[in-house]
């Protein structure tokens, strides 16, 4: 008996060391090991408490200041915008323009908007100037209105100091589609130079005075005529475009082809030639108003003043 209570206890004491178990809730072996080490605790600042305090308040502004200039403030290199440059005095000057070219035409679309456009581009301004533009077929003899009025009015248009250009578009390719002159392209030219000369006999002054081929222009800015002029087509039907047709002193009844493309063409001929004031007759004047109509599909903020 006495044997077995000596072996008893031996198992036990091996068990202990194991870690199997504790005897009195004492941690084995093991679990002394495994204890994590407590970290030691880190010296302390050998400067004064009075001292890092005094130290921590003055830089608490500092951080303040730092923290506005990412915030609000803007830094150096960043470029300002530039003030917007004040609007121009209206003079004297511009009013005698305004009135002398207003006078040339019965109908204004519209007042206001010519009075804007003088001030922006007229008389003293900074830009290049701006366009009159009158359109014509060379399809016969010049009457008087269109010879002896028409030069008194681009005189009046371009009167110098104006800074204005009337640029006169030489619709050889219009006269062709509206069988002028018998569909005879080389007499259509011949006509549309026979006019240049009779406008020059009757005191046309030509200083400011442009004249352009429709032809010629058209073929050699093809890639910006024809994508604007498709533009214009996609943005009406073919009723709208057929009530213009008129235009031509053609009725709406046996139209061809070509004919239902001019009202497309002399639309795209206004913003092509960067007309600013659509100075051609009254009977045009369904036309001029598509080009400001097509301002609003295309989002084009200045539209065109017609002045017939």
């Amino acid at each position: 008996l006495h044997q077995v209570r000596i072996q008893i206890t031996t198992m036990a004491l091996k068990l202990v060391k194991t870690g199997r178990f504790s005897v009195l809730g004492l941690p084995s072996e093991q679990d002394q090991t495994a204890a994590p080490t407590q970290p030691s605790k880190t010296k302390e600042s050998s400067a004064p408490k009075g001292q890092s305090e005094e130290k921590n308040v003055a830089e608490a502004p500092k951080k303040a200041d730092a923290g506005k200039g990412k915030k609000g403030g803007k830094s150096k290199g960043q470029p300002q915008k530039a003030a917007k440059a004040p609007e121009r005095e209206w003079t004297a000057d511009m009013q005698a323009d305004y009135d002398r070219i207003l006078s040339v035409g019965e109908e204004c679309q519209s007042a206001e908007e010519l009075r804007g456009l003088i001030l922006a581009k007229g008389r003293g301004s900074d830009n290049q100037g701006f366009n009159l533009y009158d359109g014509f077929e060379p399809s016969g003899r010049m009457h008087i209105a269109q010879g002896v009025f028409k030069a008194m009015n681009v005189n009046k248009c371009t009167s110098p100091g104006t800074n204005s250009t009337f640029v006169f578009w030489v619709a050889d390719w219009f006269a062709l589609m509206n069988d002028k002159m018998g569909g005879d392209l080389d007499k259509i030219k011949t006509v549309g130079r026979y006019l240049i000369e009779v406008w020059k006999a009757a005191g046309m002054d030509l200083s400011n005075v442009v004249f352009k081929w429709a032809s010629e222009e058209i073929t050699n800015n093809a890639h910006t005529y024809w994508p604007t002029m498709l533009d214009v087509a996609r943005r009406f039907n073919i009723t709208r475009i057929k009530k213009c047709c008129q235009i031509m002193g053609r009725l709406e009844g046996g139209l061809t082809a070509a004919q239902v493309l001019y009202p497309l063409m002399q639309c795209t001929d206004v913003f092509f030639l960067k007309a600013d004031i659509c100075q051609l007759g009254v009977d045009q004047r369904k036309v001029n108003m598509l080009a400001r109509e097509y301002c609003d599909h295309a989002n084009i903020k200045r539209k065109p003043v017609i002045l017939s």
